[in-house]
């Protein structure tokens, strides 16, 4: 459990495509898959960089472990705050998030004010240039789990729409009036994989107006990331929350909460977070970026 590991999303263009379900479920998610679909496609109508600040605090708890039973081992605590531009930008695939960490426990980390929007507004090489800010970033995430897709918009861009299907869908009763949707990943290629190779499954929820595929909340869980631990030993959820942004015309990440954990032997590693998002700000650019 000392050594941190690794696990990477996939640069690939996601797909969809409704499960088998029946009657009136079926009729229901032949409609409100194409919705989703098609909302995630056109999410911001113009090509533009979008950048947030992100409050990010997290908190890390270790137990190594002890088969005896004559001794206790207190486990290990670490906190973390982290300041952070988060910016969407529009690509040829569809919208990307990234983070670049401003200060780290009340310590700047360099004067960089904007970078990311200078950076993603520069032209195309410029996105290449902000995923490695943003690469560079996850090294400030705490705990044994290295991690870089802990951004809000993960989940919601797994779905964009093309001709292969990845995921297969189901319904569940809501009662604050929205349509909610669970998936589950059925394409055994994976959209997130460790480095050294293996599928690494996902699935989650949904919650989006029936109406016209507006995401307003999504979980997204991860499972057996951790290739160290026993089967069903490691699982990650990360749960967003959505509120429109009158300023922009759009619906934007609120609140992401995330948990961590895995298991090996006697021993365990947690990680929980939380991080709110503010101060929405945009930028143009007329370049399309690929």
């Amino acid at each position: 459990m000392s050594v941190r590991r690794v696990f990477t999303v996939i640069a690939c263009v996601f797909a969809v495509a409704p499960g088998i379900v029946g009657g009136a479920e079926q009729a229901s998610l032949k409609n409100l898959v194409p919705r989703l679909t098609t909302y995630v496609s056109n999410y911001g109508d113009r090509a533009s960089v979008i950048v947030a600040t992100e409050h990010y605090t997290q908190l890390a708890e270790t137990n190594i472990g002890d088969d005896s039973t004559t001794r206790v081992v207190a486990p290990s605590r670490q906190t973390r705050t982290l300041v952070s531009d988060f910016a969407l930008v529009k690509t040829s695939i569809g919208w990307v998030g990234f983070r670049d960490v401003l200060s780290v426990d009340g310590k700047d980390v360099r004067d960089h004010n904007d970078r990311l929007a200078r950076l993603l507004t520069a032209g195309p090489g410029g996105i290449e240039d902000a995923r490695r800010v943003s690469e560079e970033s996850a090294r400030y995430n705490i705990g044994l789990v290295r991690r870089n897709f802990n951004v809000p918009t993960t989940a919601l861009f797994f779905f964009m729409p093309n001709a292969a299907s990845r995921f297969q869908f189901s319904m569940k009763a809501d009662s604050a009036g929205n349509a909610h949707l669970l998936f589950r990943e059925i394409d055994r290629a994976g959209l997130i994989h460790r480095p050294g190779g293996g599928l690494v499954p996902v699935d989650g929820e949904l919650w989006l107006h029936s109406d016209d595929g507006t995401v307003v909340r999504t979980i997204l869980r991860v499972h057996n990331f951790d290739s160290a631990t026993t089967q069903g030993a490691s699982t990650a959820d990360i749960d967003v929350t959505y509120r429109r942004a009158p300023e922009l015309h759009m619906w934007v990440p609120d609140i992401m909460s995330e948990r961590y954990e895995s298991r090996l032997g006697t021993g365990w590693n947690r990680v929980t977070g939380r991080a709110e998002y503010s101060d929405y700000r945009q930028f143009q650019t007329s370049v399309r970026i690929k």
